[in-house]
């Protein structure tokens, strides 16, 4: 999955990709998700779950100011 705030919109807090582990993740994805909200420090690494992870999801993202120009 992808969970983090997005890099140009600090105020949005995405966790979307869990295909068919939504349920299962759904208890560790919101306490992340909570983290997040309240500026606190996740109670693990979430650098895996990054929004800017790979050539793909930066240009999912449009986190590439060069791409659509």
């Amino acid at each position: 999955p992808y969970i983090g705030a997005h890099p140009a919109h600090r105020n949005l807090i995405v966790a979307a990709g869990h295909y068919r582990s939504g349920l299962h993740l759904a208890p560790a994805t919101a306490q992340i998700v909570r983290c997040l909200i309240h500026d606190e420090a996740p109670p693990f690494d979430i650098s895996a779950f990054s929004l800017t992870r790979g050539r793909t999801a930066a240009s999912y993202w449009n986190l590439n100011p060069s791409i659509g120009q």
